[in-house]
Formats: structure tokens, sequence, C-alpha cells
């Protein structure tokens, strides 16, 4: 039997809350802070976002060639 995660109670600015409640399209308002939470404190290597940001432009620059 898992244990339940923790629960956490904060208060936030209105607009951090509008930003939180934008960010929901696809998933509740707990996962979308869980998410930030995350990159934050368990953030992506430099090296490693490097590297998607150079496959992000090839994959554009391919996109754009199918366009022309």
């Amino acid at each position: 039997m898992t244990m339940p995660s923790p629960l956490l109670s904060v208060r936030v600015p209105q607009e951090l809350m509008d930003a939180i409640s934008a960010a929901a399209t696809h998933s509740n308002k707990s996962q979308v802070v869980i998410d930030i939470l995350s990159s934050h404190f368990n953030p992506v290597p430099e090296d490693e976002v490097g590297q998607l940001r150079r496959r992000l432009e090839v994959v554009e620059q391919r996109l754009a060639m199918m366009r022309d």
C-alpha cells in the first residue's frame, strides 16, 4: 500500500494563481505546481539543455523547409 503524498497549503498572489490556472489546461493545478517545483529543485543539467536547444533548432529548420 502506497502512502499518500503530503499536503502543502500556501497562499499565493492572485497573479500566480491566474498563471497556475492558465497552465492547468490539460492537468490539475496540483500537477502544475508539482511540475514547477520539481523543475526548480531538480533542474535539467545545462549540457542537456544545450543539446535539447540544438535538437529543437534542427526540428524548427526542418519544419520551415517543409512549409516552403
